[in-house]
């Protein structure tokens, strides 16, 4: 009996338990998300096509009312980040630079509620915002990077072929001219969506299946290309060329750097030796054929201009987390703009309006961290899943240049945020090496092949 009971689990028992685990890990994070920030009733809805007004009432009314799913959804996220913290309580927290700007930024926007324009919708928000990051930093350390690599990539698999098929059963399809891949999203989150779960998929080439890696590459790829986001598709692009560099030695990397800039140069030279129809026709293709106010990148520069006078007003500290926004202000701006927003559509502008000077400042000095942190965890283990938050980070500073869904709640962020809290507060370096060296390491035990 004794001898029995001495024996370890075998390899196969150690599979179950981790698929039930990494399985378990992706429906909650479906379930969660779904509540949060996922609406059936967008699905083969036409974006170009719809009434402003009824964009306009539907952002205030996203504002005034609360979904009680949505909240027992938080409220139950934040229990299992707690059980975590609680079950993994033997291995500290780690306070290093790059921990303690987060805790930092996470301390001002809680105190932004003493001076927001709105407390109670500040209070409401950050409150949000902390049951997320609660949840993730559970999550951080009850699963081993290669588990969360690959939860991560089901839940957005799960999430975009959903979309799809909403999109499909309700006539919707890229036979339809102007179609824009949306699903339950707007078509902009929708691709952050799917850039995310691209950079999962690259990196999972890394686990051993290669083979599946490419092909999930490829569908999320195509889904991504059919929301005609070209914010996301260069993001995507400059984020894996950060992960391909990330993997070299670095005299490798410093060299294929210098050889990047030089392609670079060369591109711009030719660009600039093309005669103007040349130019229309490369410009066309580059814009995915969306021409439309396009010298103006959409209608921002305007957005940003009219924004900019209201951050002059409260430079340093903003109007409060998630206050600037009110039903009010949406409904102003978007009569003065002549179109429906509701963000600054630029995610350091967003930050500023809300957090000021000094919230955009430890913002970026937590993430610029972070990728420190990132490039040194995956440079002592090889491990894809510090790669691949790598380049969620990178994915993230690239996309805010345009948009300002990643300082947003939602899953794309929570990842972000989840990256962070793994290779920042998460265990020290020489613990994760330990532990990417024993057998049962779910990258090498789930995919049965060496990374």
């Amino acid at each position: 009996m004794d001898n029995a009971r001495s024996h370890p689990p075998d390899e196969s028992t150690n599979k179950l338990r981790d698929w039930l685990v990494v399985g378990g890990t992706a429906l909650m994070l479906f379930v969660v998300f779904w509540n949060v920030e996922h609406d059936p009733r967008f699905a083969g809805s036409q974006i170009a096509g719809q009434d402003e007004e009824e964009i306009i009432e539907g952002f205030v009314d996203g504002i005034d009312q609360g979904s009680l799913a949505r909240q027992l959804g938080l409220v139950g996220f934040a229990a299992f980040g707690l059980v975590g913290l609680y079950r993994t309580r033997s291995r500290p927290l780690v306070i290093n630079l790059a921990s303690v700007s987060l805790m930092l930024f996470g301390l001002w926007v809680v105190s932004s509620v003493a001076w927001s324009s709105s407390p109670g919708l500040s209070l409401k928000r950050a409150t949000a915002y902390g049951f997320l990051a609660l949840g993730m930093l559970g999550m951080s350390r009850v699963l081993r990077p290669g588990q969360l690599l690959v939860a991560l990539l089901m839940a957005l698999t799960a999430f975009t072929s959903v979309s799809m098929l909403l999109d499909l059963a309700n006539g919707a399809g890229p036979w339809i001219r102007d179609y824009r891949f949306s699903g339950t999203l707007h078509p902009n989150m929708q691709a952050m969506y799917c850039g995310v779960a691209c950079l999962a998929a690259y990196c999972l080439m890394a686990s051993g299946r290669r083979t599946l890696g490419r092909g999930l590459f490829a569908g999320l790829f195509v889904l991504m290309f059919l929301t005609q986001s070209r914010t996301c598709l260069l993001a995507l692009a400059l984020a894996m060329v950060a992960v391909f560099l990330l993997r070299l030695n670095a005299r490798t990397r410093w060299i294929a750097s210098m050889s990047l800039v030089c392609l670079l140069g060369m591109a711009m030279f030719v660009i600039g030796s093309l005669n103007t129809a040349q130019v229309s026709k490369a410009r066309t293709a580059a814009l995915l054929g969306r021409t439309e106010k396009a010298s103006t990148l959409s209608g921002r520069v305007p957005l940003w201009e009219e924004l900019m006078n209201d951050v002059r007003r409260s430079p340093m500290l903003g109007y409060g987390y998630e206050a600037y926004w009110t039903p009010e202000q949406i409904e102003e701006l978007s009569q003065s703009q002549q179109w429906a927003m509701q963000s600054a559509h630029n995610a350091y502008l967003e930050v500023t309006l809300a957090l000021g000077l000094v919230g955009l400042s430890l913002l970026l000095a937590a993430v610029v961290l972070h990728l420190f942190k990132a490039q040194q965890a995956y440079d002592a283990t090889r491990e894809p899943f510090y790669a691949f938050v790598y380049g969620v980070l990178v994915f993230a500073l690239v996309t805010g240049l345009l948009e300002s869904l990643f300082v947003r709640m939602s899953l794309p962020s929570g990842i972000a945020m989840l990256g962070m809290c793994s290779v920042g507060l998460g265990a020290p370096l020489a613990a994760d090496k330990q532990a990417a060296r024993e057998p049962a390491d779910y990258g090498r035990l789930a995919w049965g092949g060496a990374a």
